[in-house]
């Protein structure tokens, strides 16, 4: 389960590199935010994950 959440890290981290930034403010908002969120999530999750054991 650790390494769902480091795959959705790890893509939230592609996505917000490889994203470009627009000129449209909400077109902007969408894609990176929503790959900053995958990041946050995963990264939450993996060290969550990692302080039950």
């Amino acid at each position: 389960m650790g390494s769902f959440f480091l795959i959705i890290a790890i893509a939230g981290m592609i996505g917000l590199i490889m994203f470009p930034h627009s000129k449209n403010r909400w077109e902007n908002l969408y894609r990176r935010g929503s790959a900053a969120t995958a990041f946050g999530v995963g990264l939450f999750g993996s060290v969550f994950m990692l302080l039950q054991v």
